[in-house]
């Protein structure tokens, strides 16, 4: 499916729009001028390898994932106000949501598969997905291999976590976040980037003997697909 999505050159490149205008980025920086606010954040590495390495990778994503938040509300919306978002840990698409510590005490700590930013919501005591503000798909090794950008693999199954948000937000009664593109990270703890995925949902037509096909059509023909290039030592989080 991404190999349809974007050309190539001789050495198997692939290229993608950047998920952020010039314009954007010129408002985010003027914006931050005079502005107290930590504006590099770095996912924390274990030093070492250990039996407790995956619990250490999400227990770090989970507090990262929460200070940005934290850090921007604070900054831009309210000193003094509780923030509005939790953090939750995914399984996969449509499971239901946990905390790292809850995860490890279940014994669900292997099947994580990353984090979300998500809003309260007062109306509903369990985390939905269409609750979900920001995903982020945790890679270990992500760049592993591929040195020019991520593999296609990778590519597909954040955008297969995009559409699955952007699904759960256009049937959502509740309607908590209701624009139509999703911004999803990916990282490790070195590396970073970020798929948007955006576009018309009213134009897709599921066949349900292939769903998937389905989505892959609606992406190829009514979506937009935007990746920024991987940072290291850095991550980025569009909020």
């Amino acid at each position: 499916m991404v190999e349809n999505l974007c050309g190539k050159t001789s050495n198997e490149e692939q290229h993608f729009s950047s998920p952020f205008s010039i314009d954007e980025l010129r408002t985010l920086d003027f914006a931050l001028e005079g502005v107290l606010f930590q504006q590099l954040l770095r996912m924390p590495s274990p030093p070492y390898s250990s039996d407790n390495l995956k619990e250490d990778e999400f227990l770090a994503l989970e507090d990262f994932l929460h200070t940005a938040a934290e850090g921007l509300w604070r900054a831009f919306w309210h000193k003094n106000k509780p923030l509005p978002y939790f953090v939750g840990c995914p399984r996969y698409p449509g499971s239901r949501f946990y905390t790292v510590e809850k995860a490890i005490s279940r014994g669900r700590l292997g099947g994580l598969c990353g984090a979300a930013l998500m809003s309260k919501n007062k109306g509903n005591l369990h985390a939905r997905w269409d609750d979900v503000v920001k995903f982020v798909l945790f890679k270990r090794n992500l760049l592993k291999g591929k040195e020019s950008g991520f593999s296609s693999s990778v590519v597909c199954e954040a955008l297969f976590y995009a559409i699955h948000i952007l699904f759960s937000r256009s049937l959502s009664k509740y309607n908590t976040v209701t624009t139509d593109y999703v911004f999803v990270s990916v990282i490790d703890s070195k590396f970073g980037g970020v798929v948007k995925l955006g576009g018309d949902l009213g134009k897709l037509e599921v066949d349900l003997n292939n769903p998937y096909q389905s989505m892959a059509e609606w992406i190829t023909s009514h979506a937009e697909v935007s990746i920024s290039p991987w940072t290291e030592y850095g991550t980025s989080l569009e909020m």
